[in-house]
């Protein structure tokens, strides 16, 4: 991560940025090795034998990856380039917050009924759809019209996924590995997150140093401008003019913030695409539990894994002769 975020200041080729990633990449297969290798591991791969486990964790993944861009660059360019103060901008999202607190719960219950395999396909792709709607936001950036629609969708996307594909991860493991199981699924959730903006943020950033270097060809700056425009380069998503003189502001403002636009937009589209890409696989991938008994009248809960013998037998009734996912 940390070489990918200082990529665009360095490049590739500089030991700052060749060194890490390399060191990352591994570390990361000696952890792999170790962790097959342990008789006690932290993680113990053979979980992502069971299908859905290693499918819902890739899924969890690429949705997260593309979430977490979206929510960052938005957030981002609604300051840096709306002119939203920080508060402002942390309410535009309020929404999600909101729809998920409503609707999660009525998703999970009827996720238990039919299962999760259309939810957490279909969720992700109206989430997605809900990010490219974000795609239409310019300069401006009118809440109700151009940032509102896009971030209903998407939430009303993200309930409809989060509650069972949280079910699915966990349900998927033997009794008592349930914890680890959470353990595994939030971390990729985090470490998707972040590499995603890490690795994304050098391709805006690149976009928006390409297309402001396209605006500005022809033109004669000031040795002053000039230095303003070189020193944003390297950040995307900015619109900042104060130091350049004032015979050059009306330029250099339209130059950057036609930049910062289309930076987003290529930010926002290819996080819009991860999520509709996590939903695809869950399509693909997911298969719907095999089960009589709603997870509700479990011993424990959906979570537990509970037997179909254990939630129906009688007080009376002898030993479980044979079990059945719950």
């Amino acid at each position: 991560m940390f070489a990918l975020i200082e990529q665009p200041a360095y490049g590739w080729g500089d030991a700052r940025v060749s060194i890490p990633l390399i060191a990352g990449l591994v570390l990361f297969a000696a952890f792999v090795v170790w962790e097959w290798r342990s008789p006690h591991p932290m993680m113990p791969l053979k979980l992502f034998a069971s299908r859905n486990f290693a499918i819902g964790n890739l899924t969890t993944f690429t949705m997260y990856a593309g979430l977490n861009v979206a929510i960052f660059f938005v957030i981002l360019f609604v300051q840096q380039v709306g002119g939203y103060k920080p508060i402002v901008a942390g309410l535009a999202l309020l929404p999600v917050t909101l729809l998920m607190f409503l609707l999660s719960r009525r998703f999970a219950a009827l996720a238990d009924r039919i299962g999760p395999h259309y939810f957490m396909g279909f969720g992700p792709i109206i989430a997605g759809l809900g990010l490219l709607l974000l795609v239409r936001t310019d300069a401006r950036a009118h809440y109700v019209s151009a940032i509102l629609p896009g971030i209903l969708v998407f939430g009303i996307g993200l309930s409809a996924t989060v509650a069972p594909l949280t079910a699915t991860v966990l349900g998927s493991v033997q009794a008592g590995h349930s914890g680890v199981a959470s353990g595994v699924n939030n971390a990729i959730a985090r470490v998707a997150g972040l590499l995603a903006i890490a690795a994304l943020g050098a391709i805006v950033a690149s976009s928006f140093s390409s297309r402001l270097d396209h605006n500005l060809a022809g033109h004669r700056l000031s040795p002053r401008a000039a230095a303003v425009v070189a020193s944003d380069r390297t950040r995307a998503l900015v619109v900042s003019v104060n130091r350049v003189p004032v015979s050059e502001r009306s330029q250099v403002h339209a130059a950057l913030v036609n930049a910062s636009v289309y930076a987003f937009r290529i930010g926002l589209g290819i996080g819009a695409g991860l999520v509709v890409l996590g939903g695809i696989v869950a399509l693909i991938g997911i298969e719907n539990p095999r089960r009589t008994v709603p997870c509700a009248e479990c011993p424990g809960g959906a979570l537990q894994g509970a037997t179909v013998d254990v939630a129906r037998r009688a007080p009376d009734r002898g030993p479980v002769a044979a079990e059945s996912p719950a």
